[in-house]
């Protein structure tokens, strides 16, 4: 197991953690955006971490699962029909810190601040789609491919 594997382990169980130990719901998104950083921005890794999609993903289900699988939802769909990866998972983000800003204005802004983040780590990404560098992703051919269906 890398440390890679063992932080995700870790964040799983620290947002089951922070729910228990601090019943108050907004501290489940500022223990996302602590996650987030941590992930990110990993001293152990000189601050070269990940993009935070995966975290970032269980942090809102956790937080709001009907915001977080509806925006998940809309960002699968954009995923398949965009075949990129890099607009989604932002869309997703800033839907669903404007769905929870609607709720909850203090929640709003950190899942605001937690899309910052990510667009700062998909900068390089953000400007190679619009200028037509993109990475194309065909996830329904990956899909297919994986259950054996030819074409």
């Amino acid at each position: 197991m890398g440390n890679h594997d063992l932080y995700r382990r870790f964040t799983e169980e620290f947002d089951c953690l922070v729910y228990f130990v601090f019943p108050a719901h907004i501290n489940i998104a500022f223990a996302g955006l602590g996650l987030i950083l941590g992930h990110c921005f990993p001293i152990w890794d000189h601050f070269k971490g990940g993009k935070g999609v995966a975290v970032e993903a269980q942090v809102a289900v956790f937080y709001d699962w009907r915001g977080g699988f509806t925006t998940l939802l809309i960002a699968l769909v954009l995923t398949a029909i965009m075949q990129n990866l890099t607009i989604p998972p932002l869309v997703f983000m800033l839907l669903f810190s404007v769905d929870e800003f609607l709720h909850s204005q203090e929640a709003g802004i950190v899942f605001m601040v937690i899309t910052l983040i990510m667009i700062f780590k998909f900068w390089h990404d953000i400007v190679d789609f619009f200028t037509g560098r993109g990475k194309k992703v065909d996830i329904l051919l990956s899909i297919k491919r994986k259950l054996g269906i030819k074409n």
